[in-house]
Parts: C-alpha cells; sequence; structure tokens
C-alpha cells in the first residue's frame, strides 16, 4: 500500500454539519484511514496546533470574523491542496444571508455583551464587514457542495486525489435526476406556499411554484423533490452560471421558464423575471449563494444589489427610530 497522506479538517463558522458528514463518510468508508493521516481537527485529534505542513485540508464553515480568516489564511499556506466542503465554506451557505443585516448588531444579540465586555475574547470574534465564502479569501483546488454535503462525496473526492486523478465536476442540473414529469406550462400565478392541491408527481414549475431545480448542480439525485419539496439550491449553481458574467441565478432561471412556457428565452426572459419578482424576494434565489464571490464579482447579479438595498433599507429605519 502507497504511503498515507495527511488530511487537516479546519472548521470555521458552520453549524458542525459538514464535519458530522466528515464523520460518516469515514464510517461508511473506513478505507480513508487507510489513505490519510489526521494530523489536525479540533474535534478528533488532541493536536491543536496547525500542522507545519499537509497534503489536504478541508475548510468547513463561513469567514465569519479575523479568528476565521488568521486561520484560513495559515492553514492555505501549510496545505498543498485545499477542497472547500459544503456551502458555507463554498458559497457563503445560510450564515451569508446575514450580509443583509448588521453584523456587529448579530454578534451583540448572539453573546449578549458589548465589545467591551467580550475583552480579549472579541480580537478573535471580531465579525469580518460581511461574511465571506473559502474561495474569496484563499485559493481553493477543490469544492464539495451541498448543505449537507454527501459522504459519499467526501470519500470519491479524497480518493481520487490520494490516487492521483481529478475529481469529476457535475456537469448536469437536479432536473436531470429529478423524476417529477414535466406538463404543459401554464401559470397564470405564482405561489409561495405548497397546498393539499399540489401534485407531488409533477414539475413544481408547470405548477407554478419556485423550484430551482433547472440552476442547481446535480449529485443529490434530486433528494428534495423526492421527499415532496421543491429544490431551494443547496448544491449551488451549475457550472455554466459560475462561469459566464452575464449568467445569474434568477436570470438563468427565468430563461428556463420561458423555454418551457414556449416564449424566446434571451428576449423575453426579463418578463418572466419581473413576475417572479412580483412574488419573491430576491434573497429566496440566494438561499445559500448571497455573499459567495462567484455571484458578487458578476456584473449584473441582483446578489449585491440584494445586499446593498437590505443594508440602505435598515440604515434609513435606524436614522428615522433615532428621529
Amino acid at each position: 500500500m502507497s504511503e498515507k497522506k495527511t488530511l487537516a479538517v479546519l472548521p470555521l463558522g458552520g453549524c458542525g454539519g459538514c464535519e458530522y458528514v466528515i464523520y460518516q463518510a469515514i464510517a461508511e468508508r473506513p478505507e480513508i484511514l487507510d489513505m490519510y493521516e489526521i494530523v489536525y481537527w479540533p474535534m478528533v485529534v488532541e493536536n491543536t496546533e496547525l500542522p507545519e505542513k499537509v497534503d489536504v485540508a478541508i475548510y468547513e464553515g463561513v469567514v465569519n470574523n479575523y479568528g476565521h480568516l488568521k486561520k484560513a489564511l495559515e492553514m492555505r499556506k501549510r496545505a498543498k491542496i485545499v477542497i472547500s466542503l459544503g456551502m458555507c465554506a463554498s458559497f457563503s451557505g445560510v450564515p451569508g444571508l446575514s450580509a443583509y443585516f448588521n453584523i456587529r448588531e448579530i454578534l451583540k444579540d448572539l453573546y449578549n455583551m458589548s465589545e467591551k465586555e467580550m475583552g480579549k475574547d472579541y480580537d478573535f470574534l471580531k465579525p469580518l464587514p460581511a461574511p465571506r465564502s473559502v474561495p474569496e479569501v484563499v485559493p481553493v483546488d477543490y469544492i464539495i457542495s451541498h448543505c449537507p454535503p454527501i459522504p459519499e462525496h467526501v470519500y470519491v473526492t479524497l480518493k481520487d486525489i490520494y490516487e492521483g486523478r481529478e475529481p469529476k465536476i457535475a456537469t448536469k442540473t437536479v432536473c436531470a435526476e429529478c423524476p417529477l414529469k414535466m406538463k404543459p406550462m401554464d401559470v397564470k400565478k405564482w405561489s409561495t406556499k405548497t397546498t393539499k392541491e399540489i401534485d407531488h408527481e409533477t414539475c413544481y414549475l408547470s405548477q407554478g411554484l419556485l423550484c430551482l431545480g433547472p440552476v442547481t448542480a446535480s449529485g443529490c439525485g434530486a433528494r428534495c423533490p423526492r421527499a415532496g419539496i421543491p429544490c431551494y439550491g443547496c448544491a449551488g449553481p451549475t457550472r455554466d452560471i459560475l462561469m459566464y458574467d452575464r449568467e445569474d441565478i434568477p436570470t438563468k432561471l427565468a430563461k428556463e421558464i420561458a423555454a418551457m412556457k414556449g416564449m424566446d428565452p434571451e428576449r423575453d426572459y426579463k418578463k418572466v423575471l419581473n413576475e417572479l419578482l412580483k412574488v419573491y424576494e430576491p434573497r429566496r434565489f440566494y438561499m445559500f449563494t448571497l455573499q459567495s464571490i462567484f455571484m458578487k464579482s458578476k456584473p449584473f447579479s441582483l446578489a449585491m444589489q440584494t445586499v446593498l438595498k437590505g443594508r440602505g433599507f435598515r440604515m434609513e429605519m435606524k436614522k428615522r427610530a433615532h428621529h
């Protein structure tokens, strides 16, 4: 057997779910421990110091504060390969939605203390102006998405790296894995709620329910639609949305819906997008990607417009409260 590679797990601002997925991957595929020696993982090994050198480092969670930022930068210097695991690390995830609000106020509410009362702890806890996904902070070699990630994806990626292969990239959408059947789309009104009248064997979009399946990367087997829930986009955007500056989640979805309606996707998508935005807040399209560097770097993305609008609204409300 070849010599083991070293593996480090760096937890940042996450819920712990991605760490559990790594546990699960090892439990289901114990051969991971034949390939890797875990040299750093605060919840697993006693060593609390970052390793001098490591072959593979898995980052979990969003970069929320200056303590996270320091560790993320330092680990990148020491790691040959970096993997961002899960939606928080890869695309900002649910914590990224906090960019819509005042981060300092959230921190104060969370710890019920002022900055002064936190003392030295505040040096670590001091929040960044907004949460950042790992690719915005350090170069990332591979992304394992989904919320939560899928244990088998962790195993396959680690195995490919160990054996010197490039891990595969998802090229299809959730719709390609979805068993629900399409029907002619004649949506008069979009709905925000599922009701008893919903047909769980028919495509949700064709029934007027927002589903991000057409703009979400495959790999989950369409778990949510199979369970009676429209896709919320927890695997992140498809490859074409990530690659092209002019592609965005809501605009791409509007084009897909326009095509389903028999309209010209390029000419008529704005009509569909306006229909959607009358019913759904822009944040609804970025549940897991609002602070993603991939979205923020797009010149026509609604993501940053949404963040700025939210902060501007709250600043105005604060001013009014003082008068």
